[in-house]
C-alpha cells in the first residue's frame, strides 16, 4: 500500500512538472497581442513592395492611426488617403482634386495598416503567435486569416519585435500561398499625441 502511494505520488509530481513547463512555455510569448490591442495611437514610415509574376511594384509613404478617428495614409508624396467614418477621403497633391469613396472600393492599402490587424485580434479565430529568429532579431509573428474575397491577400505574418513589441513587417499572401506585399515599417511611434486635424476631411 505504502509503495503505491509513493508511486501514485511520484506520478502526479512528474504530471505537475510537465504541466508546468507546458504552460509556462506557451507564456512565453504572445505579449505583442495585448500590447497592440493597447495602442491608441502610432505613426510610422512604410515601405510597401507588391508582388506579380513580372514586377515588384514599390510604394513609400507615412501611415497614422488614431483607434478613435481611422488612418492617414500620405502616400508617395502623391496622394493623401484618410479612413474615416467608413469612407476613403483622397487628395491628389499633383492637382489639388479631393473626392471620396466608399471603403470597400480598397482592396489593398488598408490592408498595408497594422490598424487593420489590431481590430482582427479581436475577432479572428484562426489567429495563431510563433517565435522566429531573422538576423539578430527575435519576432512574435502573428499569423491571422484576412477576411473577405480577395484572392491577392487570403492570409497575413504580422512580424514585432519580441522585446520592444514594434511591428517591424507584414507579409501578405495570396489564395495559392505566394507573397503578394511585403510591408516594412520604421520609426514606429507608438501612442503618438497626433493632432486630430490629420483625421479630419476638411483639413485635407
Amino acid at each position: 500500500m505504502k509503495k503505491l502511494f509513493v508511486l501514485c505520488s511520484a506520478i502526479a509530481i512528474i504530471l505537475a512538472t510537465f504541466l508546468f513547463i507546458h504552460f509556462n512555455k506557451n507564456n512565453e510569448y504572445g505579449d505583442s497581442i495585448d500590447y497592440l490591442k493597447n495602442l491608441e495611437s502610432y505613426s510610422c514610415d512604410v515601405d510597401i513592395n507588391i508582388k506579380n509574376k513580372k514586377q515588384t511594384i514599390q510604394y513609400k509613404g507615412k501611415q497614422f492611426y488614431n483607434k478613435e478617428l481611422g488612418y492617414r495614409f500620405e502616400l508617395n508624396k502623391d496622394r493623401i488617403l484618410l479612413y474615416t467614418n467608413n469612407k476613403i477621403f483622397v487628395k491628389d497633391l499633383a492637382n489639388g482634386v479631393k473626392y471620396n469613396k466608399d471603403k470597400e472600393f480598397d482592396k489593398f492599402y488598408r490592408l498595408t495598416f497594422i490598424g487593420e490587424y489590431i481590430c482582427l485580434l479581436y475577432t479572428n479565430e484562426e489567429m495563431k503567435v510563433d517565435l522566429r529568429d531573422e538576423g539578430n532579431s527575435k519576432y512574435e509573428v502573428i499569423t491571422l486569416t484576412i477576411p473577405g474575397n480577395n484572392r491577392n491577400a487570403v492570409k497575413a505574418e504580422l512580424f514585432v519585435e519580441d522585446e520592444k513589441n514594434i511591428p517591424k513587417k507584414l507579409i501578405i499572401y495570396d489564395s495559392k500561398n505566394n507573397e503578394s506585399a511585403v510591408i516594412n515599417y520604421t520609426n514606429f511611434i507608438p501612442n503618438s499625441n497626433l493632432d486630430k486635424k490629420l483625421f479630419n476631411p476638411d483639413s485635407l
